[in-house]
């Protein structure tokens, strides 16, 4: 195989591990705000569910921002290598079809954030006492 399909799959690879690494750590902090809320059954007065939405709304635009980011940069190197393994001749084609492919996009990433960063919001607004 080709150094550079090799070096590009390699840069690949790191893209898609930095792309989860932002989809734990914003798993990881929505399960945290979500089980406070839940689990200690608090009643938020409105001034203090507007400031969890805030610092909520703050950290969500962050890591869909760095999100978006880097899987756009993951598209940009897929494409690259789409490109690369067409030219090139594989003794196997079904490792030239799987290299020829593009398995990210953008839209499902953005529906899946956005819903659950409505989800997150709908419940603190719905730990705010009357």
């Amino acid at each position: 195989m080709d150094q550079k399909i090799k070096d590009i799959i390699e840069v690949a690879d790191k893209l898609e591990s930095r792309v989860s690494s932002y989809w734990n750590f914003y798993t990881v902090a929505v399960v945290a705000i979500i089980g406070w809320l839940v689990s200690s059954q608090i009643s938020l007065s409105y001034s203090q569910a507007l400031v969890v939405t805030i610092v909520c709304i703050v950290f969500f635009i962050a890591n869909f921002h760095a999100m978006r980011a880097a899987t756009k940069r993951v598209i940009a190197v897929e494409s690259e290598l789409n490109t690369l393994a067409k030219k090139t001749e594989f003794e196997s084609a079904l490792l030239k079809k799987e290299l020829s492919y593009s398995s990210s996009t953008l839209l499902p990433s953005w529906v899946l954030h956005i819903f659950v960063d409505i989800i997150v919001l709908f419940v603190i607004w719905s730990s705010v006492k009357n």
